[in-house]
Formats: C-alpha cells, sequence, structure tokens
C-alpha cells in the first residue's frame, strides 16, 4: 500500500484509489507514479501523460525488477468517464438496486465506503463528493422514526395512495432513502412510485426494492415516497415496507425502527357508486422511469419500453451523458482524426454500428452511433465534432489576412498621396494665374 488513498490488489492486478476525481479535486497518473515510487524507492518515471486525470477502466503498466504488470485503475464513485458526476449517481443507483450491470471495475468502484455492499451510503456519498469535492461523511445524531399512511377504506377500482413518512427531524437533515415494499399482488397492483423530495429513484419490479437520492437534503418532516395502488378485487391487503435505510451524504441515519406497515380494506363497489363506464386496468409489463414534475416517477405502462444505450464514454472527453437526450457537441484539436468510442448496452443481445468516426475535416464532423435490438427497434445517438484549424492553416490565413492587410494599407497611401498631389496642382495654378506677370499681360491685351 502506497498511503492511505491508493491501494493495489496484486492478486486482480488492479490500482485502486480511494476517491474518485471530482470537478476541483483531481487525481492524475503523475500523481499515482509518484506515489508508487516513494513506495518502491526509485526515481518517478515521468510521461506525457502525467496529467491526465485518471478515470476506472485506465491502464498503468509498472515495471519493478525486470518484470512488467499492468493494472487497471478503479477509482471509487466513479463507475466510467473520469469525473464523478450525476451519470454516477444514477449507475450507482441502478447498479444497488439490481437494475443494471456494470463490469467488474465499475461493480468495484461502486462501493464507496468499501463495505462489501452498494446502497443508498454508497449513492449519496457520491453526491456528497459532486456538491462539495469531498467524500468525508459527516455526522448525524437525529433519530428518526417511519409510518405509512394513506387510504385504508376503498372499493374495488378505486386508486390507492399510500405515503412513506419520515418524522423525528431536530437538527439533522436526510437526502437519500432505501428499502423493500410487499403488498398483496391478488388485491393491489402497483401504478406508481414518487417523492417529492429527491430528484433521482426508481423501483426493481422483480423484487420490490426502492431507492430515492436527491442532492438537496430534506430538515423537516416529510412524506418521501409514494405509493400509488389500483385495487383490483375485494379483500384485506397489507402493504409494508421493510429494510427501510436513511442516509445523509453516505452517513448512516438512526431509525427507530426501519419497518412500517398499513392494512387497506378493499369492498365490492355496491349499485349506488358504480359508473357507468366500467374500470380498466392495466396489466404492468415493465417498469420505465419517467420524469415528472422534477421527480422521476416509476409508472408501470401496457407496452414494453426498453433503452438499449446505457452509456456512451469518449476518452478524453465529457458529455455527461443521458439516454434521454440523443444529440452531443464536442470539440476537438486539429490532430483528431476519430474518437475513441465505448457504447455499453443496456440490453446484451443488442448490437450496434459507428458511422462517421474517422477522417475527420477541420469544421463540424458527425459521427453517429446507431443501436439495434432482436426486434428491429433502434436507437440512434449523435455527436457532433468540431474540429480545430491546424496552425498552419492558421498561420497561412494570417498570413493572407496580413498580405490583404497591406495592401489595402498600401492602396489608402497612394489614394492619399493623389489626393495631396492634386490639392497642391490646383494651388500652383492658382497663383500663377494671379501673378503680377500675369496681370501685366492681361493689361496688354485690353
Amino acid at each position: 500500500n502506497c498511503d492511505s488513498n491508493i491501494w493495489f490488489d496484486s492478486e486482480e492486478n488492479i490500482i485502486g484509489v480511494r476517491y474518485g476525481s471530482t470537478t476541483n479535486n483531481v487525481t492524475t497518473i503523475g500523481q499515482i507514479i509518484n506515489d508508487i515510487s516513494n513506495t518502491i524507492g526509485v526515481e518517478p518515471v515521468s510521461s506525457e501523460d502525467d496529467n491526465e486525470t485518471i478515470y476506472t477502466g485506465l491502464e498503468i503498466t509498472v515495471t519493478f525488477m525486470g518484470e512488467e504488470v499492468t493494472y487497471t485503475v478503479v477509482a471509487l464513485g466513479d463507475t466510467d468517464t473520469g469525473y464523478v458526476t450525476d451519470g454516477d449517481v444514477v449507475d450507482i443507483l441502478d447498479f444497488a438496486l439490481e437494475n443494471r450491470d456494470l463490469d467488474p471495475y465499475g461493480a468495484k468502484a461502486s462501493d464507496v465506503n468499501e463495505d462489501g455492499i452498494v446502497n443508498v451510503w454508497d449513492v449519496t456519498n457520491v453526491i456528497k463528493a459532486i456538491n462539495t469535492d469531498s467524500f468525508e461523511i459527516p455526522e448525524n445524531d437525529d433519530e428518526y422514526s417511519i409510518s405509512l399512511n394513506g387510504d385504508t377504506n376503498v372499493n374495488v377500482g378505486d386508486t390507492v395512495t399510500i405515503s412513506l413518512d419520515v418524522s423525528g427531524f431536530d437538527a439533522g437533515k436526510i437526502n437519500g432513502i432505501e428499502g423493500l415494499l410487499e403488498f398483496d399482488d391478488s388485491i393491489l397492483e402497483l401504478n406508481g412510485i414518487s417523492s417529492d423530495c429527491f430528484e433521482y429513484g426508481t423501483i426493481n419490479s422483480n423484487n420490490n426494492k426502492f431507492m430515492f437520492v436527491g442532492f438537496e437534503a430534506i430538515d423537516k418532516d416529510s412524506t418521501v415516497v409514494t405509493f400509488v395502488f389500483n385495487a383490483k378485487k375485494a379483500g384485506k391487503a397489507n402493504v409494508s415496507v421493510s429494510g427501510v435505510e436513511l442516509a445523509i451524504d453516505g452517513a448512516h441515519a438512526n431509525l427507530e425502527e426501519n419497518s412500517a406497515s398499513l392494512d387497506v380494506n378493499v369492498e365490492e363497489e355496491t349499485d349506488s357508486n358504480q359508473t357507468s363506464e366500467p374500470t380498466q386496468t392495466v396489466e404492468p409489463t415493465q417498469a420505465v422511469v419517467q420524469p415528472m414534475n422534477n421527480n422521476y416517477v416509476v409508472q408501470y405502462v401496457e407496452y414494453a419500453v426498453r433503452r438499449l444505450v446505457d452509456n456512451i464514454i469518449i476518452k478524453g472527453y465529457e458529455i455527461d451523458f443521458d439516454p434521454q437526450v440523443h444529440e452531443y457537441t464536442i470539440n476537438v484539436g486539429s490532430d483528431v482524426e476519430s474518437l475513441d468510442l465505448t457504447t455499453i448496452l443496456a440490453d446484451p443481445n443488442a448490437t450496434y454500428e459507428v458511422f462517421g468516426n474517422e477522417d475527420f475535416k477541420e469544421g463540424e464532423n458527425t459521427v453517429t452511433i446507431v443501436a439495434t435490438d432482436e426486434d428491429g427497434n433502434t436507437e440512434t445517438y449523435t455527436i457532433k465534432v468540431n474540429k480545430e484549424k491546424s496552425k498552419a492553416k492558421v498561420d497561412e490565413e494570417e498570413k493572407d489576412s496580413n498580405l490583404v492587410k497591406t495592401i489595402v494599407i498600401v492602396l489608402i497611401i497612394l489614394v492619399i498621396m493623389g489626393l495631396i498631389y492634386l490639392i497642391f496642382k490646383d494651388d500652383d495654378e492658382d497663383n500663377e494665374e494671379y501673378s503680377p506677370k500675369n496681370k501685366n499681360n492681361n493689361k496688354k491685351k485690353k
């Protein structure tokens, strides 16, 4: 081990960096090389890559006592991009809920507090780093309680709204919650889950584990999560949450009890309250995350909506990828001919093609990524690449511009000299006409 912030795993050939790079707190290849050199007692070897920001997946070859070993960097909190961003928040949240897989290095980078599990504490610790450029975990001495509240007596076909409330705030705050939702799915059908407090969140439709996190913490008693059900048939249904955990910027928040429950009585509709139009229920097929009132709401929909692309990584560039944003723009140097692209697919059976990623010309170029699933559905992402002019061409254009300027200046000078000549010529003619000699000649003629 080099120091408290860098470690080696010789069995898996990993260089671990305790905390990934944030906007104002960057770890570079040169820093890692210096730490390694100090540990083994040799002079550090500098390279042109010393100032490059490290990122999860970066490979570094170390030569010691004649042996070369290639290590892969794992920067905690950074799943793939080079900097810790809100994209990492989404990646780690989805990974913690088992809604998606990450490669082995991204999975290791997700366990920010290195306790062997990835959960809401890791996700909110990443938020802490983005907000403050520090992963340091704060203290929180408050003790909270949770409860379920909402509709308890409904009829078949009614919408059932149940809130998960958190109370007990004194001086503390929270910006994350996770838990497991349980209910009788023969009586109730989950139609949606949302949070008015936190902007990121979802649920795993296979095991009903949920998580919501936010960049802004709450500091007062609030409804943190809202569950919306449809009453399918008559009966008594119990709705409960268990394994609930609260977090504040990576810190564990104390709970008196981490479970709560509520009974819902569903009765058959009577003739007096039946409507002329029958209630239609929608069979859930897949959960999708939708933005609604600046919150991410999970709703069950009739038709499956699948995301084909999970991430697009461009080595050396940050595009802040969002699957719902299909067009990006980057600026590159005059020596760049193509992009080092990595496309991560959400569907392992999908394929993708890249078009236009070669022989960039000066000015605007277009790189297109088209992902296709087994059913022929496609998803297209476009990257506009603005390539700057070469120095030689800039110098040539500047030279041409200077030549034009010189010609213009010379022309202006010639025009001015011509005007001066004409002015003096007119003066000479006037002087000659009114000279004494010309006056005498005029008298004689008269």
